[in-house]
């Protein structure tokens, strides 16, 4: 969907997959060449998250009196925390003022690396390891 919304993303990453595959189909060893199409995976996944929410508590282990999550919200004890991702994941602080837009560069070139640790998650499954070993499927299955 994205893609198709935004032209120049479309051109570029087609423009991308010619210039790696040639005339081969996708195979696994251009992977690692497909910079642009991982960037756009990722900004599609950060836009629409497979994963609508997590939830998450204070630890059995934390001993604190009042539990603060950023220094002002307490979090009582036994109750659960709902974090939807799809707001967490347009955070202008982490992603800019154009956070609503499809920007797949965002995703590339060191972009994706410098994000703090959790302002990308796209499900409650060991999101690397997922995402790479479902896009490699997908793709090589073509």
């Amino acid at each position: 969907m994205y893609l198709l919304l935004n032209p120049e993303t479309y051109f570029a990453a087609q423009k991308e997959v010619d210039r790696v595959t040639g005339k081969e189909k996708i195979l696994p060893k251009h992977l690692n060449e497909l910079k642009y199409i991982n960037g756009v995976l990722r900004e599609t996944l950060r836009l629409s998250p497979t994963a609508p929410a997590f939830s998450r508590g204070v630890r059995p282990e934390n001993n604190e009196e009042h539990v603060l999550i950023g220094g002002e919200y307490e979090i009582p004890r036994n109750e659960p925390v709902l974090c939807l991702i799809g707001k967490i994941q347009r955070d202008p602080k982490i992603y800019g003022e154009d956070a609503d837009e499809f920007r797949p560069e965002r995703m590339m070139d060191g972009n994706f690396e410098k994000l703090p640790k959790n302002a990308w998650k796209v499900s409650s499954t060991p999101t690397p390891l997922f995402f790479s070993s479902t896009l490699e499927t997908f793709i090589c299955s073509k």
